[in-house]
């Protein structure tokens, strides 16, 4: 609402979170559909351009993927978005689901403070999701139409939201480790063992707790099929966007006797109709 006016267009990444579109369409803009599942294509950025682009969305770690986007890899689309003048909104909400590394972020980019509105949130680190506490870093000068937004539609993050919010920052270093620690277990884990399924390939991600099979099978089917025949609740990758297509994201923040037991069930009736 802060920097996108009625018919600005704005890349949004495919496959990507399905919030991103109808956000660009609730301020009056054009998403338009920047497929990057396993590379950023810098000729495809080049083609997509236009007199009307007036952003990029960028999101590392990615969700549904996992996948984390390099230096190197964040530094070209920087470096595209100061040719074109663009911003990039950069949301990182699940860059503390790091499980190796160094996390490479987008306002750490060459000449890219100035353009990058940083995302993040409380909602994957903590587990605070019912909480829906995040926050925006923003480039100098854009703060003031962005309050403007603020300040009629959400008000502020109620107080004892807030408060929670001072407590898990605190616990940050007791919490935190052991949170990656499971996750990534539990990723290792389902990733051998979906593999093994006919017609199934995945491999861990870097980041989160989403897997992001490839099935030899259309997404759909196969996410319908799991549900209504074994009751295991999957997302077809398409429903990220096209290129997501022949994918399927699995959350794996259920008990690790409830990710078992579906392991088992998805083991026994596999992809095939």
């Amino acid at each position: 609402m802060g920097i996108v006016e009625a018919r600005d267009e704005v890349l949004v990444p495919e496959p990507g979170w399905v919030s991103y579109g109808p956000c660009v369409r609730l301020c009056g803009g054009v998403p338009v559909a920047l497929p990057m599942l396993d590379t950023i294509d810098e000729e495809l950025l080049e083609g997509l351009v236009s007199p009307r682009t007036k952003a990029l969305i960028l999101n590392s770690p990615v969700n549904p993927t996992g996948r984390v986007f390099s230096a190197e890899e964040i530094a070209r689309v920087a470096a595209f978005a100061e040719r074109h003048d663009l911003w990039i909104v950069f949301d990182q909400v699940y860059s503390d689901l790091l499980h190796e590394g160094r996390f490479p972020a987008a306002q750490s980019a060459p000449n890219a403070q100035e353009r990058v509105l940083v995302v993040d949130s409380l909602s994957k680190t903590f587990g605070m999701t019912g909480w829906r506490l995040g926050y925006l870093a923003l480039p100098k000068g854009a703060a003031k139409p962005i309050l403007k937004f603020i300040q009629h539609s959400i008000y502020c993050v109620p107080g004892f939201i807030q408060t929670a919010a001072i407590e898990a920052l605190s616990l940050y270093d007791e919490l935190v480790p052991g949170y990656r620690r499971m996750f990534r277990r539990r990723l290792d884990l389902a990733a051998e063992r979906l593999s093994q399924v006919d017609g199934i390939s995945c491999k861990p991600p870097e980041a989160t707790f989403y897997l992001f099979p490839s099935v030899a099978a259309d997404d759909v089917e196969v996410a319908r099929r799991w549900l209504e025949e074994i009751n295991v609740a999957t997302l077809p990758g398409s429903s990220f966007g096209s290129a997501g297509a022949g994918h399927l994201r699995l959350s794996l923040t259920c008990s690790e006797a409830d990710l078992d037991e579906a392991l088992d069930r998805i083991s026994r009736l596999g992809i095939a109709a």
